[in-house]
This record gives C-alpha cells, structure tokens and sequence, in this order.
C-alpha cells in the first residue's frame, strides 16, 4: 500500500477501531475502491465483509470481531454487550451481535439477532464498539441466559451504579408480546426479594436465598456494625 497522506490516516482511524473500517471511512480518508482492491489482492487487507477491512497486520481479536460487525451497521448486543459492559458472569469472548431488520450482512462466526424498536439512547461507545446501552443489555439477556445470570447481571450493573429507574423505564418501553427478554428482567424486578440491600457478589445472593429455602430466617444483607 503507498503510504501517503491517505494510508496514514486510514493507519490512524484502524489503530483505534482494532484494525478494521468500512469502505465509507476509507473514502473519506482518501481511498477509492480500485485502491481497495488492489491492497486486498496484495494481501495488505482482508476484507471479512463486502464493505469492511482489516489491516493484514493486527491480529485477530474478539473485539475485532465485534468492531467488524458494527461497522456493517451492527451493534454488539446480549452476552456480547455484557462483557463489554463488564458485568459479573459474562466473560469476553462471544461474537454477539444486532442487525437492522433491512441489513443482510453475512457474519459466519457471529451471533445475529434482528434489532428492532431501536432508538439512539440504547446505543452507547464502548472502547469506540457501538453497544447496546446496559439497560437495553439487560432487557435483551433473558431471550439467551437463564434467569439467574439475569439478575446476576442486574446486580452488577446496579453495583457499577446503573440506575434503577432507568432500568424500569427501559423494560416498560421495551414490554410487549414475543421471545425479547424483557419479561424475564420484568420479573425479577417484580420479585419482593429484589426489596433487599444489594448484595456484595452475586455468591452471596444465592447464599442468602439458599438459606431462606432451607427453613431459615432472611440473613440482614450489608447489616452495620457501630
């Protein structure tokens, strides 16, 4: 590839998108398609998506993967959205992610939803990855976890300082009929043994209800000692 004012900058713009752009960013930074082509055939890119490219010299990476698809108009989404949102139990690495209903993008080692009833507050940066925002995350959890890692999930976020009106809001804009999740986070939010102090680690919510199961009285999560 020449490098020149374009290359450079298209240099600048990858190191801080894990390797990767779409064709757009590299018309604007001074790149035509014949270009594109001809870097491909050289080996100097590779073009994973008819519209995306990555430079042949950053290695492969999860967060690759995930920047790979939401430059095709995707958004990390689910489990995906959860590690990235760095919440207990959702550890990185599944290539998670939704597409606009109109978008066909082939994405072999993803995991598709169709992404409906968006609006822009659900989608935040994070490092650059256009994600589901958490409230979203956590609404969208219940089509693919179990309950359980839900509200581990809510507890996390709640202990990373989400908001739990915002979380409330989110599910009853989201609620209606159909496999979403939302019902699943709905009630858990509903469960009078949400009306408790947060607990330290999800280890010890399930000590605590195990206990309750057990015959026992309800333990004083956090009680203070003066």
């Amino acid at each position: 590839m020449r490098f020149d004012s374009a290359h450079k900058q298209l240099v600048v713009l990858a190191r801080a998108q894990f390797g990767a752009f779409n064709r757009r960013q590299a018309c604007n930074a001074g790149f035509t398609n014949s270009r594109l082509r001809r870097a491909v055939r050289n080996g100097e890119l590779h073009q994973p998506l008819p519209n995306v490219f990555v430079m042949a010299v950053s290695g492969p990476s999860w967060k690759q993967s995930l920047m790979v698809a939401t430059l095709a108009d995707g958004v990390a989404s689910h489990r995906a959205a959860a590690a990235l949102h760095g919440l207990d139990g959702f550890p990185p690495g599944i290539v998670e992610v939704s597409l606009p209903r109109e978008v066909h993008s082939q994405l072999p080692t993803a995991i598709r939803h169709r992404w409906s009833y968006s609006d822009e507050k659900d989608v935040v940066l994070v490092d650059g990855i256009r994600t589901t925002c958490v409230e979203r995350t956590l609404a969208q959890l219940g089509s693919v976890v179990s309950p359980d890692r839900v509200e581990q999930g809510l507890d996390s976020a709640l202990g990373k300082g989400a908001s739990l009106h915002e979380i409330e809001e989110t599910v009853r804009r989201l609620m209606r009929p159909g496999p979403t999740g939302v019902g699943v986070l709905k009630r858990i939010l509903d469960d009078p043994d949400r009306n408790e102090e947060l607990p330290d680690s999800w280890f010890e919510r399930v000590l605590a209800r195990s206990l309750v199961n057990e015959g026992l009285p309800r333990p004083i999560l956090q009680h203070r000692l003066r």
